[in-house]
This record gives C-alpha cells, sequence and structure tokens, in this order.
C-alpha cells in the first residue's frame, strides 16, 4: 500500500482499517496498541481521506489522555494532514497547540524549528526570521527552566541549530560552548559528540 496507494483499492485500505481495529480490541489491555489510532490515521492520510485520519488521531485525546508522547504525535499528524492539503493556517495553530501542550516531548521540541524550516522553503524571509526568533526565546526558556538536565541539553542543541541557520555565529559558538562546559559527561555526549561540536 505504501509503495504505491493510488493502485491499491478501495477495500484494500478498508481491510487494513478493519484489522488494525481487531487488533486493538484482542488486545486492548496491551500498551503496544495505544497508537493504533495513529496507525488507522495514517492510512486513511494516504487514501487521501484527511477529515477521517484526522478523526482516528483524535481518539487518542479521549483514549489516552495522559500519555504526551502519543498526544504530541497526534497533534503532529494533524497538523500534517493540514498541511499536505495546504491549509498552512490550522497546520500552524496545530503546531503551535504542541509547542504549548506538549513542549518537554521529543516532537515538542522539534516543532519550533520545524515552523521556521517550512517558511524557509516557502521562501517567507520575515516569517522564517520571526519564527526562529519564537523558537530561540522557547529553547532559552526551556534552558533556563531545566538547566543540568536532559532537557536543557537538548534544548541547547537545538538552540545552537537556530543560531547556525541563521548564521549567526557568535551566538552558535557561545551555545557550543555552553554545552561544552555544562555537559561534558557520558550521560550527555560521548567522544564523536564533543568532536562534532569542537569542530
Amino acid at each position: 500500500v505504501l509503495r504505491d496507494p493510488h493502485a491499491v483499492p478501495e477495500k484494500k485500505f478498508d481491510d487494513i482499517i478493519k484489522q488494525y481495529r481487531t487488533i486493538r480490541e484482542r488486545y486492548a489491555k496491551s500498551k503496544v496498541v495505544q497508537g493504533v489510532p495513529i496507525l488507522i490515521g495514517r492510512v486513511y492520510m494516504l487514501r487521501k481521506d484527511y477529515d477521517k485520519a484526522r478523526e482516528a488521531y483524535q481518539q487518542i485525546f479521549a483514549l489516552y489522555p495522559e500519555n504526551k508522547v502519543l498526544g504530541a504525535e497526534a497533534l503532529a499528524s494533524t497538523g500534517k494532514s493540514y498541511e499536505i492539503e495546504g491549509n498552512w493556517p490550522s497546520a500552524l495553530k496545530t503546531y503551535q497547540k504542541i509547542i504549548q501542550d506538549y513542549p518537554l516531548t521529543g516532537i515538542g521540541l522539534g516543532t519550533p524549528m520545524y515552523i521556521a524550516n517550512y517558511y524557509r522553503t516557502q521562501n517567507d524571509y520575515k516569517h522564517t526570521m520571526s519564527a526562529y526568533d519564537s523558537a530561540i526565546s522557547h529553547y532559552q526558556n526551556l534552558v533556563s527552566q531545566y538547566a543540568n538536565s536532559p532537557l536543557g541539553f537538548h534544548a541547547l542543541r537545538f538552540l545552537a541549530n537556530c543560531y547556525l541557520d541563521q548564521n549567526r555565529w557568535k551566538e552558535a559558538i557561545d551555545t557550543f560552548a555552553q554545552i561544552l562546559l555544562n555537559y561534558a559527561t557520558a550521560e550527555y555526549m560521548n567522544a564523536r559528540t564533543a568532536d562534532m561540536i569542537v569542530k
């Protein structure tokens, strides 16, 4: 189906969705099946039925409200569905909700950079710079709130990348120096990572 969704009969999509639902019902108590609504949503995305895809993603919030990783993934998939449809305002609103509600997840950490990169691919200089400024402010807040923790470490790396993308070399170098000075332990980096930062 992934190789060529256009060549797949409609019934095949229905069969796959039915199989996913059966798995979820059969193993309802297993944590493994918690992501099934997202998989179902992806099948609808391949089918280009974006409303149904978003309905599937929405189930995550009702079924697993405490699962922040899945919540962030469901929102990211929702945003992507709007993006594919060419509805950037709705996509942006969804991505901003990720930053607001799930800032400490992997997806939440990457979303401010994703927004800036989107504008950059559109050659929209004004919005790109504005998005980077927002991302920098966001990462700086995380760095100060979660100093000397894995989250602070990752926020610094994203912050350095923001500066690099803007050709703000001094701030980038200062940020890399901060990483080396505050996180030079095996918990955060190995010789290869440190060498990359130094270079």
